[in-house]
């Protein structure tokens, strides 16, 4: 059961003072996720596909559904993933 203190992206809970954290913060919880969903993609997918594709595709996708979804402060969360992996 979900905690009325954490938004969820699949298995994961987001707190939902994150956007109250500081940036510090919120980068430690960005680069959490991005090793998790990275870990997936590594346990998944095959060795010849691009890591970093594969997640970027992946992100959009769930940003996309969360969209839909109006699931908005999910898709912050996951488009300050998305910057991470792109800086």
């Amino acid at each position: 059961m979900k905690s009325s203190i954490h938004k969820q992206i699949g298995n994961i809970e987001i707190p939902l003072e994150y956007f109250k954290m500081s940036e510090d913060e919120q980068r430690t919880i960005c680069l959490g996720l991005f090793e998790v969903m990275l870990d997936v993609i590594n346990r998944s997918a095959n060795p010849e596909y691009d890591r970093f594709m594969l997640l970027d595709k992946l992100l959009e996708s769930t940003i996309h559904t969360n969209e839909q979804a109006e699931n908005f402060e999910v898709c912050a969360v996951l488009r300050d993933v998305q910057r991470l992996i792109n800086e």
